[in-house]
């Protein structure tokens, strides 16, 4: 139940990471708030958290498949910035932005789906 809220802090967080220019505080707030919603939301364990099986997992939901397809880009992004070194300040906002509508795509999906 509380997966939304806590998501929401940990991008909260992220923002101000972001606003202080800390690009690898952000990006890992940023996953962990994407990572940590679907595992909650999805009651996957931390041991069977792998790409595949998250996308699995959420190609069972109904949601759309561009928001699916939106967070395996956040997840790669993410990874990319924090082991990769690749980091574009003006993408921060972006992927902010993507990862806050990516949630909101899919509490909306899961909240549809119990009417």
């Amino acid at each position: 139940k509380n997966a939304n809220k806590e998501a929401l802090k940990r991008l909260e967080t992220a923002k101000q990471y972001m606003d202080s220019n800390n690009s690898r505080g952000f990006y890992d707030e940023v996953s962990k708030a994407s990572l940590g919603y679907v595992c909650d939301k999805l009651n996957i364990p931390l041991s069977q958290l792998s790409k595949d099986n998250v996308k699995a997992q959420l190609q069972l939901l109904p949601i759309k498949e561009t928001l699916i397809e939106d967070f395996m880009k956040i997840m790669q992004l993410c990874e990319m910035a924090l082991f990769a070194g690749m980091d574009n300040s003006a993408d921060r906002q972006n992927t902010y932005d993507k990862a806050l509508a990516v949630i909101s795509g899919i509490e909306e999906g899961m909240e549809n789906s119990k009417s």
